[in-house]
């Protein structure tokens, strides 16, 4: 995961501005994106599907 450097000198102020901004950039990328991102996902979990042990990971452990 990439750490993003972000200033340590906001006033609480400019820090609340720039939190209710990415809200609402939160906010208008899902109603534009929202079926695309629930598609990505299914499809990422039908993958992983295909992948599992159909047994699961019940499997007995011989000691």
């Amino acid at each position: 995961m990439q750490r993003i450097k972000i200033p340590t000198f906001w006033s609480a102020e400019q820090a609340d501005l720039v939190y209710q901004f990415l809200g609402e950039l939160q906010a208008v990328i899902w109603q534009q994106y929202h079926h695309d991102i629930e598609q990505m996902y299914d499809e990422v979990r039908k993958e992983q599907a295909r992948h599992e042990d159909p047994d699961g990971f019940d499997d007995e452990i011989e000691f």
